[in-house]
C-alpha cells in the first residue's frame, strides 16, 4: 500500500475517532505525546524543532513573510481589541519591568542605545535631530516660546511641584507650557 493510501485511511480512522470520543480526546493523547517527547529528549528539542521550522520557512518565504503575517495579525487585534488594548498591555509591561528592574534599569539600557546609536552614527546625528527638534517647536509653538522657557530658568514652575515629570504627553514637555494650562508665569 502506497503513503497516500495509508494517509487516507487514517485520516478516515481519525475522523471516525472524533466523532466518537470528540476533540478533547484527541487533545489528551496530543498533551501525553508531547510529555513523553519531553521527558525522552529535553524540553529543548521543542525550542529546535521550533527554530529549525522557522529558519525553514524563512528561507523558502523570506523574512517579509514574517513581518508580513505580524502586521496582519497585529491589525486583527486591533481592530477587534481596539488601540488602547495594546497602550493598556504596553503600560502593564512596563510597569511589571520597573517593578521587577527598577528605574536604574531603564537608565542603563537607554545609555545602551544612545551609545549604539553614536557608536552607528556619530555624534554629529544627536546635533543634526536636536536642531530638526528645535526647528519643529519653534514651528508649532512660534519663536517667544525658547524666551519664556529661557526667563523661567529653564524650569518651570508648577502648583503641584511633584507632577513635574509625571505622565501626559511627556512630562517636562508639559512642564514648559507645551499643551499645559497649569503653567505659572
Amino acid at each position: 500500500m502506497d503513503r497516500y493510501r495509508q494517509r487516507e485511511i487514517a485520516h478516515m480512522g481519525g475522523e471516525a475517532t472524533s466523532r466518537t470520543h470528540g476533540r478533547e480526546f484527541y487533545q489528551n493523547i496530543g498533551h501525553r505525546g508531547g510529555e513523553r517527547v519531553r521527558d525522552e529528549y529535553g524540553p529543548d528539542c521543542y525550542r529546535e524543532i521550533g527554530h529549525r521550522g522557522g529558519r525553514r520557512t524563512r528561507d523558502e518565504y523570506g523574512p517579509e513573510f514574517y513581518e508580513d503575517i505580524g502586521r496582519r495579525g497585529g491589525e486583527r487585534v486591533r481592530d477587534e481589541y481596539g488601540p488602547e488594548f495594546y497602550q493598556d498591555i504596553g503600560h502593564r509591561g512596563g510597569q511589571r519591568t520597573r517593578d521587577e528592574y527598577g528605574p536604574e534599569f531603564y537608565r542603563e539600557i537607554g545609555h545602551r542605545g544612545g551609545e549604539r546609536v553614536r557608536d552607528e552614527y556619530g555624534p554629529d546625528f544627536y546635533r543634526e535631530i536636536g536642531h530638526r527638534g528645535g526647528e519643529r517647536v519653534r514651528d508649532e509653538y512660534g519663536p517667544e516660546f525658547y524666551s519664556r522657557i529661557g526667563r523661567q530658568g529653564g524650569r518651570a514652575r508648577w502648583d503641584e511641584d511633584e507632577d513635574y515629570d509625571r505622565g501626559g504627553r511627556g512630562g517636562r514637555a508639559e512642564a514648559i507650557g507645551i499643551g499645559s494650562p497649569t503653567l505659572i508665569s
